[in-house]
């Protein structure tokens, strides 16, 4: 089991066995303790996306975001210039001169 602690706030992840008895750890000291269970869960401004098995993606949009806006006065998306093909390697290409 993982955990990340921050101030008040805990992050546990691993197998349901140990996150039950550490939630009824906390719940028998503390008495109230609010748990989040969900493929989406967001954690000190940090999305983690669990929504693939075996994967996690982490974002921070709103930070991102607020950063950009704040020093740059950006807003809005766009497209990255490299395509789904930027790293495939064409074998039939010729090789660059070793000069």
């Amino acid at each position: 089991m993982a955990v990340v602690l921050y101030v008040d706030d805990l992050f546990l992840r691993g197998n349901n066995k140990f996150l039950n008895e550490t939630v009824n750890e906390l719940t028998a000291i503390y008495k109230e303790v609010k748990v989040t269970t969900s493929k989406l869960h967001s954690y000190l401004g940090m999305l983690f996306d669990y929504r693939i098995d075996g994967e996690v993606k982490i974002a921070m949009i709103k930070y991102i975001a607020d950063v950009l806006d704040m020093y740059a006065h950006i807003s809005g998306t766009r497209d990255s210039p490299g395509g789904a093909d930027l790293f495939v390697i064409d074998k039939s290409s010729p090789l660059l001169d070793k000069t």
